[in-house]
């Protein structure tokens, strides 16, 4: 309506109320035709229909005579929707992709009967351009619903056998690539949708039309317009799922390239055999290194990360002698100092978080780049009480877009300290205070750590496990040489040694034997020697454990470690169920490439190295 100059708003409400009763006359009878009623209750819907049908044709004559050329287009828009109606039971009507545009045009025919009735109504306007604008909207717009529609319920439609769209293009597909399409069934159909590219090409157009719409409806209408915020919604959920489809094929090649036969156990654990299967471990992360120089792992909402990621396990492998012979450090060098400028995050997509800069920081320093003008963008998640937060207050409008939480003041949980991430800044603390004049920042991350202490270890807000905390905590005090840091730790590594298993493995109360826990444990208490030496017994057997069961492709085995906890999530540990979840919150992301565990598993062995030999 803001395109139309109509300065009666009480014409417009009962417009309002006849389109309504209109619209639920058709969904009343697009069940019927759907066969998604009860044959008993197949009349009351008809009935429901014609009321509402009757009831909406008397408001539209109070508001246009018998002789208004609305009633004109109004018998447009009802064939052009009996259309649709026909042209949708046609064996091989959506053989043609221009056929199919129509079809979704013309069944949201009386969806344009507001955009008819909205022109006539204006006054003193003589040029139509606003009217074709908007019809062309509507056009482009009814045509991306539908693909998408027929995505969503490409399942539901198979299993009524209806006609689908999606499931049209997918069976051409099918035919094409060889696949006998008598024998899909439901549990392939997802599979080979993202797999024959067919559900790419068609987000890609159900995209392409809503930008369309967006296009053509811009010119005559504000951003805050509920056409114009209708359309960006629409486009949002497109593409998040097309992040979504990206994620699953990603995970998909991943299952089908990893390795599931263990190497033969070692003989003995010698220098040897340590540097053999550390060798073979870092040939799997030069190998799953991308061109433009980064890492990939984890899905979750957002969907995958490279840049958290890549600074994450680089700087578990940085101090690694010769690792440029099997990773190409130059390149994931280039990419952590490009991504720098604008403050490290999940991915290209998210926002700034205080996580991707602790270790993007880290990752940095281990390749002795001066951090003069990127130690500010870690101060920012300090918060008053010593700890770092996740996200700041300065990161809200862009979590806002990227989650569509548009009606959020705040994002509550995620703003206050974690130990998790306060852990990781202590750590990198330990190491550049010095240098950057930090020492006061140190300090009070280091009071908050001390007084939150639970239970002699540190939990872990993001992740599954207090070993996750606790890990980085002991490496930072024996890296800091702390005596409070280390006197805390003394209990804390105690409790860490109880929960380790016969075998020598760690794990969380989801995977009992994790090569991502066993790995940072082990890395952490073969960080310092003097640490080393009275704990050498258990951190021997950990090292034979992670020996054992690495795969012949150099990999272990993956661990769905990280947790997402919704905002309003005060204590995850709270919560007793945590499925494994592509998307959403109060879920675990997916470990897809193996690429954590092998980097903490990694760090583990050469930290032995040096401690042992």
């Amino acid at each position: 309506k803001d395109a139309f100059k109509v300065r009666q708003s009480d014409k417009i409400d009962l417009l309002s109320i006849a389109g309504f009763l209109f619209y639920k006359s058709i969904i009343y009878i697009d069940k019927i035709v759907d066969e998604q009623v009860k044959k008993e209750s197949v009349m009351e819907y008809f009935q429901l229909s014609l009321i509402c049908q009757e009831e909406s044709i008397k408001i539209l004559a109070t508001l246009f005579p018998l002789e208004s050329p609305f009633w004109k287009l109004w018998n447009k828009r009802k064939g052009e929707y009996l259309l649709a109606q026909k042209s949708e039971k046609i064996h091989g009507y959506y053989s043609e992709e221009q056929h199919f545009f129509n079809l979704a045009d013309n069944k949201a025919a009386f969806g344009k009967i507001a955009i008819d009735s909205l022109s006539l109504l204006e006054e003193g306007c003589e040029n139509n351009k606003h009217y074709d604008g908007l019809l062309l909207s509507h056009r482009h717009f009814s045509i991306a619903r539908q693909i998408y529609d027929d995505l969503v319920d490409i399942k539901e439609d198979y299993q009524n056998k209806q006609s689908n769209y999606a499931l049209f293009n997918l069976l051409k597909a099918c035919e094409k690539d060889g696949i006998n399409t008598k024998e899909l069934n439901e549990e392939y159909l997802e599979k080979y949708l993202y797999v024959l590219g067919v559900s790419e090409i068609l987000l890609n157009q159900v995209i392409s039309h809503f930008e369309k719409a967006l296009s053509s409806a811009q010119p005559y209408l504000s951003d805050n317009s509920l056409w114009i915020e209708t359309i960006k919604a629409h486009i949002y959920l497109a593409r998040k799922k097309q992040i979504r489809q990206v994620a699953y094929l990603k995970q998909l090649q991943a299952k089908v390239d990893f390795s599931y036969t263990f190497l033969k156990k070692a003989a003995k654990l010698d220098k040897t055999e340590i540097n053999k299967r550390k060798n073979l471990a870092l040939q799997y992360l030069g190998s799953k290194l991308t061109t433009e120089g980064y890492w990939e792992e984890y899905i979750n909402s957002a969907g995958v990360s490279n840049i958290w990621a890549t600074a994450f396990i680089y700087s578990f492998v940085a101090s690694i002698p010769h690792i440029q012979k099997h990773i190409q450090i130059d390149k994931v060098k280039n990419f952590l100092l490009a991504k720098s400028l604008n403050g490290f995050s999940y991915n290209d997509i998210a926002p700034r978080d205080g996580d991707s800069t602790n270790f993007g920081l880290l990752a940095l320093y281990c390749m002795d780049v001066n951090l003069s003008n990127n130690v500010g963008s870690l101060i920012e998640y300090q918060n008053s009480n010593g700890g770092f937060s996740t996200y700041s207050a300065n990161d809200r409008n862009p979590l806002r877009k990227l989650m569509n939480f548009h009606d959020v003041a705040d994002f509550g949980s995620w703003e206050e300290s974690h130990m998790c991430v306060s852990a990781v800044s202590l750590y990198l603390l330990s190491q550049i205070r010095h240098g950057f004049n930090l020492e006061e920042r140190y300090q009070h991350v280091k009071n908050y750590i001390l007084k939150n202490q639970v239970k002699s270890s540190w939990p872990s807000y993001w992740w599954t496990s207090h070993l996750y905390a606790t890990s980085f905590i002991v490496k930072a005090a024996f890296k800091s040489n702390d005596d409070d840091l280390q006197s805390a730790c003394i209990p804390a590594i105690k409790e860490i040694n109880h929960t380790q298993n016969s075998n020598g493995s760690f794990g969380d109360k989801f995977l009992s034997e994790s090569a991502f826990y066993t790995g940072l444990v082990s890395d952490a208490l073969s960080s310092n020697p003097k640490l080393y030496t009275s704990n050498s017994g258990r951190v021997k057997k950990s090292i034979e454990w992670i020996i054992n069961n690495q795969f012949d492709d150099g990999s272990w085995n993956e661990t769905n470690a990280m947790r997402l906890p919704s905002f309003n999530t005060k204590n995850p540990d709270e919560i007793s169920a945590w499925p494994v979840s592509r998307s959403g919150l109060n879920v675990r992301a997916i470990e897809f490439n193996r690429l954590f565990s092998t980097a903490t598993c990694i760090s583990a062995l050469n930290s032995y190295g040096i401690v042992e030999f």
